[in-house]
């Protein structure tokens, strides 16, 4: 029985995940694909570039609420292993949604969501953290693997529970590899900086 419910809150969690909200704003605001711009990702970041932070705000707060509903749906219903599985399928739905033929996004907002309601304290020294990187770097993929590869430390600090340890860890590695392209560029100093416009073609 608890199994069942575990496994309903990681469904759930994929549905809400899946739900492409950059997508749809920039339908709704700018009336393109905001994927044919920019990065290509349907994250905050890129919409900022395309669309201006009006847009970007609403993309972020959307993405950060997937993660924060799946998880507290998840612990309402089985407790913080039913948090930690549906916080990790949140994830897992916005960079694999369903409704996008599984190509989405690179789940940093989502995680951050998650990690929110599992893990205050944790999330509030990786906001610090990713805060601090973006004001001197102005590079938010630098920020978002930095504070991806030391959330799991800062989460056995903090000697948070095993199914939370669990969901940072996998939330980190994804994170992590989905910005493998990133990463390369930041090595290469072609990464692009926040602030920086945006047109056609991916950067």
């Amino acid at each position: 029985m608890v199994g069942a419910v575990v496994a309903l809150s990681g469904f759930s969690g994929y549905l809400i995940g899946s739900i492409p909200f950059g997508v749809m704003i920039g339908r709704r605001v700018g009336n393109i694909d905001v994927r044919q711009y920019g990065s290509g990702n349907m994250g905050a970041t890129n919409v900022l570039r395309v669309l201006g932070p009006r847009a970007a705000l609403a993309v972020l707060g959307c993405d950060l609420a997937k993660g924060m509903v799946a998880a507290l749906i998840g612990l309402r219903l089985a407790g913080a292993w039913g948090g930690a599985t549906g916080a990790t399928m949140a994830i897992v739905g916005h960079s694999f949604p369903v409704w996008l033929g599984f190509k989405g996004g690179k789940s940093v907002a989502t995680a951050g969501g998650g990690l929110l309601a599992l893990a205050p304290n944790v999330c509030l020294v990786e906001l610090l953290l990713v805060a601090v990187i973006v004001a001197t770097t102005r590079y938010v993929s630098l920020a978002s693997v930095t504070a991806a590869v030391t959330a799991p430390f800062v989460s056995i600090w903090f000697r948070q529970p095993t199914p939370v340890i669990a969901f940072i860890a996998f939330a980190a590695a994804l994170v992590i590899v989905r910005h493998r392209s990133n990463i390369k560029r930041l090595l290469a100093g072609k990464e692009s900086k926040l602030g920086q416009k945006a047109g056609p073609g991916r950067i």
